[in-house]
């Protein structure tokens, strides 16, 4: 059995509490498996390990306990969410376990253990894991072996602990060594007074000593290690060069000589004038001549100012000291905007070399050469390479930027300046003494198979670079093998086939996917082999983001994105193989194949409905699929909605991952354009899309309309502030699953849409549906309860609520507490329409977004349709259009009658849902229905052979639309007998002849 490796998986979870005392979640298992996860270790995966909840009488309390099982002797676990707690404080650990009647252990084993492991923020701390036995002790190492017979009987486990210094979270792994099944259940952690005397460590353990991470705040001056430089030596360094590899031969001699600085010298001329290793850019592109005197970016990273270019934080620079401190910070640790992503991301991954570079190249220089050098060497000097696992403190060291600057920013400069005088044999040597210090502990890294996402993806590119620029080195061959085994991996385990990487953030799927095609670059460079595989899946990628694009060829930014430009994607993507798609996208639509108006990616859940793809088009995106891994927020079932170049209701986008309020609220339900319940937040935790189907949502496209539900059922929980990195919150109390949320989403080409809401469930709740609109203002109408933007002389959007009962309307706008109303990566208050329900369960919405300009706010008429239970049935006048609209609730084929106005009588059909439009400026009608298998009025009637999505112009001459996947056969029985095969996404006319798309609609963009 495989399941995701607790060491990659709990760090991006959720921190959990059930209160300020009780620290733990659903201990009881009363909620399932809820807050627990199966974690099985390669040693015992063949041994039939299981996790279940077992209910009854067997219980230690309550009606359910954990079962942990396996069909021979084994050590796996379960693990716990983190919780947050506080250094220096002490905290009781209770749980209670028991063997089943028949369960076995082998001699010296520990029987079962709690493993707990004290962390800052998301990360681990060095010396923060601790072992608890079965009866009680707790050591530093491995757990304690059980010293008596183990107890079939329900059995007490309680210790108390004293948190150690420098960490605010710990979370815990229950395990079990045992063939058959051993009981856990009332697992609870709870804060004592200091007056609670502590279990002691075994082995005379201090807990106040237990870390050693974290520390205060310190800027300059820095901390010298004691041994600087490259740990790889001068000796192990030309051991590993691969002295007969072509070209080699002066180097060769010279190390016959035993003199250092001749080998310096001659590897130097060597990578100068024989090497034939290729990256993206080469030397010989430096322009002829100086095409600038200087460069003020570049003066100031000479003076030792780093640039904040990738990375969300306020100053562009940040000096860091006259003596280089590659461990300063700007933001003090107590503030909650600190971050040690500023270590992370702007200072170890050395972009603002890069600046150096450019500047070098511009005006020819040596100052910005000899910068360079010199912040090489310091570089080299201070940091040694820390090949020990990450531990979440500041470290230049840690593995996705080591191996981002080795896949950028150090072959850029390398590049840049290797042919400069000073950039001398010995600076060179360093260099390459580093490639080594790189390679091993990225490689280090890949061998925990269980891991995946962006990490993964750049630390295999950053390894294959290095093997690819110095195939001179002996281990070359291998890291080469190491890093396109493990894509290889990685395509298979983190790409569906809609193509977007498994976080589902489209600003890591475009670095990962750069991260996947680097290697693929380098290979064709340098005439490496590379399996066909990269080509092909690389391709899906750059088709994903185009496939889900607004028409500023931008995607949303959901999860933690940021902006992307798809059109200079699909250009880059040209340049892996020819594909019509990425023409089409890359020339403007001037070349190549268009897609579809609308589309989607079935596996990701991700929804894209338009009008066209000019630039002013209508674009709504929905979101009804599994969260992503690693960077997923709470945000199920939200729309973007965008008319005329402007976008109405926005996503929050990504903020800095620090320890603010923002950051919580970035990542939660209420900063979504979806739905709360009682206050309480939508909970799941991490889930990559699936790889053999796609998501079960009914998807259908038409030209005069566009379908979509999803269903959210994973609970509401409450989440408050916690001061913890990246993810601060904590969740608490029990998750409220007694109401389930679906959206239906129709898409009323080309004007604007209806969201139909239904909360199903039990229970007296506040529902509360939030409207994020990107505009300086808005406004409420009382009396309609339709909320307005307010956008002078711009385009506006009207939340038009069609289901008033019990509804209430209010705007918030620049909220601090709770924060409502803000788009915080910009400090910016917007308006936040929100439509409050206070009733019984079930509830309902019913939602138009119109989109207008140029006009005051359009007037909307709303009429409930009578019709049978389980179904929604309005008829709606609009300035464009009279529509009828009937849809099945739970999205299941019904039989459906209604008195229409529309067609003048009755109507009998069976379907999903059907609409009828008549257009403001016309007398035709136009019918339309999904999952449909029969209909008929007083003008027409016919049945179809299987379920389908069809258009119908209801006229003297009526012409029929399949918008299926498959053929559909229609047998026509008024006003005369026929039957018509229907082809996929094509009119016909009664005959089953083809016509050509008639005009339903006048254009959106009008």
């Amino acid at each position: 059995m495989r399941t995701l490796s607790l060491s990659f998986l709990l760090p991006l979870l959720p921190i959990f509490a059930l209160a300020q005392t009780i620290l733990s979640g659903n201990g009881g298992f009363e909620s399932g498996k809820t807050d627990w996860n199966l974690y099985v270790p390669g040693d015992s995966e063949s041994k039939g390990c299981q996790f279940a909840i077992a209910s009854g009488s067997g219980a230690h309390s309550g009606n359910a306990c954990a079962e942990l099982t396996s069909t021979e002797i084994a050590r796996f676990c379960i693990g716990h969410t983190p919780v947050p707690l506080t250094s220096g404080e002490r905290y009781r650990l209770t749980l209670w376990y028991r063997a089943g009647a028949q369960t076995e252990f082998a001699a010296k084993t520990a029987g079962i253990s709690v493993r707990m492991a004290f962390r800052k923020g998301r990360d681990d701390v060095p010396g923060g894991k601790l072992q608890i036995g079965a009866e009680g002790l707790i050591v530093a190492g491995n757990p304690p072996l059980i010293q008596k017979s183990f107890p079939k009987e329900w059995t007490l486990l309680q210790v108390v602990i004293q948190a150690p210094p420098y960490v605010d979270n710990v979370s815990f792994d229950v395990f079990s060594y045992a063939k058959g099944s051993v009981y856990f259940d009332d697992f609870s952690f709870e804060k004592v007074d200091s007056t609670t005397p502590v279990t002691p460590i075994e082995g005379g353990k201090d807990y106040a000593k237990l870390t050693s991470a974290g520390g205060p705040h310190d800027p300059l001056p820095p901390k010298l290690p004691e041994q600087p430089g490259p740990i790889t030596t001068d000796a192990e360094m030309i051991a590993s060069l691969n002295l007969d590899f072509p070209g080699m031969e002066k180097v060769k001699a010279a190390v016959q000589t035993g003199r250092l600085p001749a080998i310096q010298e001659a590897y130097l001329e060597f990578r100068r004038k024989t090497s034939t290793a290729r990256w993206k850019i080469s030397p010989s592109e430096r322009p002829a001549s100086p095409t600038a005197e200087s460069d003020e970016n570049a003066d100031l990273v000479l003076k030792h100012n780093v640039t904040s270019d990738v990375y969300h934080y306020g100053p562009k620079y940040t000096f860091m000291g006259k003596d280089f401190n590659w461990l300063h910070n700007p933001v003090a640790p107590e503030d909650p905007g600190f971050s040690n992503e500023f270590t992370y991301c702007v200072v170890a991954r050395t972009e603002f070399w890069k600046h150096l570079a450019d500047a070098y190249w511009k005006t020819g220089n040596e100052k910005y050469a000899r910068a360079w050098v010199e912040q090489l060497l310091d570089f080299a000097r201070k940091n040694p390479v820390d090949l020990t696992p990450w531990h979440g403190q500041a470290t230049v060291w840690r593995t996705l930027d080591s191996a981002t600057r080795m896949d950028n920013s150090w072959p850029y400069c390398y590049v840049h300046f290797r042919d400069s005088a000073s950039f001398t044999p010995e600076a060179q040597w360093i260099y390459l003494r580093m490639m080594p210090d790189h390679a091993k502990m990225l490689e280090r890294g890949l061998k925990d198979e269980s891991r995946s996402g962006n990490w993964v993806t750049d630390e295999c590119a950053g390894l294959y670079t290095i093997g690819a620029l110095f195939p001179e080195l002996k281990e070359s061959p291998h890291w080469r093998e190491v890093a396109i085994n493990r894509l290889i991996v990685e395509f298979n385990r983190m790409i569906p086939p809609d193509g977007l990487e498994g976080e589902l953030t489209p600003g890591y799927h475009s670095g990962a996917l750069e991260q996947f095609r680097g290697p693929l670059d380098l290979a064709r460079l340098n005439n490496l082999p590379i399996p066909d595989l990269f080509k092909d899946k690389i391709l899906s990628m750059y088709r994903a983001v185009i496939l889900i694009a607004q028409q500023n060829w931008q995607d949303v930014c959901t999860n933690d994105s940021w902006i992307i430009n798809t059109k200079k994607m699909a250009q880059d993507g040209l340049k892996v193989g020819e594909d019509p798609l990425l023409l089409w996208a890359a020339s403007g639509g001037k070349e190549g194949n268009p897609p579809p108006d609308s589309t989607c990616l079935p596996y990701a859940g991700f929804y894209a409905m338009r009008s066209g793809w000019d630039w002013n088009d209508f674009f709504l995106f929905f979101r009804a699929g599994p969260p992503g891994i690693g960077h997923e927020h709470q945000d199920m079932l939200e729309v973007v909605l965008r008319a005329w170049g402007n976008t109405l209701l926005l996503d929050p986008g990504t903020y800095t991952y620090d320890r603010s309020n923002w950051r919580r609220y970035v990542v939660g339900t209420p900063a979504h354009n979806t739905i709360l319940v009682d206050g309480k937040w939508q909970h799941r935790p991490n889930n990559k899309p699936p790889l053999d189907t796609p998501v079960d949502n009914p998807w259908f496209n038409t030209p005069l309309f566009d379908y979509v539900s999803g269903t959210y059922n994973s609970g509401y929980q409450k989440n408050v502030y916690a001061s913890i990195e990246f993810l601060p919150m904590r969740w608490e109390g029990p998750v409220d699953t007694s109401v389930s949320h679906t959206r239906h989403v129709l898409y009323l080409r080309p004007y604007y849409a209806l969201l139909v809401d239904t909360l199903d469930g039990s229970g007296n709740h506040l529902f509360e549906s939030h409207f994020h609109m990107d505009a300086p203002a808005a406004h409420v109408d009382s009396t309609t309860s339709t909320a307005f933007s307010d956008n002078p002389g711009k385009v506006n959007v009207g939340i038009y609520s069609l289901e008033k009962e019990n509804l209430q309307v209010d705007i918030v706008q620049g909220q601090n507490d709770p924060i409502l109303g803000w788009l915080p990566n910009e400090k910016r208050s917007i308006p936040t329409v929100r439509l409050t329900k206070k009733q019984e369960a079930p509830a309902i919405y019913a939602t138009l977004l119109y989109p207008y300009r140029g006009e005051e706010p359009p007037h909307i008429e709303g009429k409930p349709i009578p019709t049978q239970p389980g179904l929604w049935a309005q008829a709606l006048t609009t300035p464009r259009e009279k529509i009828e609209i009937v849809l099945a609730k739970d999205d299941t084929p019904k039989s459906i009658s209604f008195e229409s106005a529309l067609r003048k009588g009755a109507i009998l059909c069976k379907a999903a849902g059907i609409l009828i439009r008549q257009p403001a400026e016309q007398g035709s009608v136009y019918l339309g229905g999904w999952n449909m298998t029969s209909y008929k009025d007083n003008g027409i009637a016919f049945t179809l052979d299987k379920p389908a999505a069809v258009v119908v112009t209801l006229g003297d001459k009526p012409l029929f639309y399949n918008g299926g996947e498959q053929p559909a056969t229609l047998t026509l029985t008024q006003p005369r007998a026929a039957t018509i095969v229907l082809p996929c996404k094509n009119w016909v006319d009664e005959n089953g002849q083809p016509e050509g798309t008639p005009t339903l609609f006048n254009r959106f963009i009008k």
